[in-house]
């Protein structure tokens, strides 16, 4: 009885090798490839990462709207857009624009009077209009000036200022940013309710139109309140 269970189990011992066997070599060869993958291209784990993109919300012990999500995927897409496309093009874009002012400003120069001063002021704003309009104007330089330092800083202001202080500028331009925001939002919506009844198309504008406003001939062309051009600004 004892030699027959003997048997048995060697029989036994036999058929799970030779199930294993096959697998054998597989589980080699993905170790191996792993492995090869490690050395070549470190912490390039696929999917991983898929799972990190997916979305899909886990555990965190930090309360909030969407904290359980490792990167949000909107983001992300949103990230790699800045750093590329909108960058280039921004900056490209933005040097144009600034060599095309200077070129004008070259050709046409400053605008001045075209006679002596006679003495007399018109007051054309009131106070809550010039209020507006310098709320705005000061507001959207603050947000210009921050926005370009946190697009372009670490390509331009980033060598020149160092790691310490231009993380210093970078975190003050973003909070400047932040909150002066909703003042420029808020101003843009006062001037528009002061200033749309003076930009509507008049009849006259045409005139201004076919004279290109003077600025070739240095005529000077009847206008209401606003000229074409400004209203075009508008």
């Amino acid at each position: 009885m004892t030699d027959h269970f003997s048997w048995l189990v060697r029989l036994l011992c036999c058929i799970g090798a030779l199930l294993v066997l096959p697998i054998q070599p597989a589980l080699a060869a993905g170790a191996a490839d792993q492995a090869n993958s490690q050395q070549f291209q470190p912490l390039n784990n696929a999917p991983v990462w898929r799972e990190v993109r997916s979305g899909d919300a886990h555990y965190t012990s930090v309360k909030g709207v969407e904290t359980g999500v490792l990167i949000q995927s909107g983001g992300q897409t949103w990230r790699a857009l800045r750093n590329g496309p909108v960058m280039l093009y921004g900056g490209i874009a933005f040097c144009a624009m600034a060599i095309l002012l200077a070129v004008f400003f070259k050709l046409r120069g400053p605008i001045t009077l075209s006679g002596a001063k006679t003495g007399r002021l018109i007051h054309r704003f009131n106070t809550l209009e010039r209020a507006s309009h310098w709320a705005m104007a000061i507001s959207f330089c603050v947000l210009a000036v921050s926005g370009l330092v946190m697009l372009f800083g670490k390509h331009v202001l980033l060598p020149v200022f160092g790691y310490s202080l231009f993380a210093t500028v970078a975190v003050v331009c973003k909070n400047v940013h932040n909150f002066i925001g909703p003042l420029f939002i808020l101003s843009v919506v006062v001037f528009i309710v002061l200033f749309i009844k003076d930009n509507i198309w008049q009849s006259i504008d045409a005139l201004w139109i076919r004279k290109v406003g003077g600025l070739l001939t240095g005529e000077h062309v009847p206008s209401h309140r606003f000229n074409f051009g400004e209203k075009t600004w508008f």
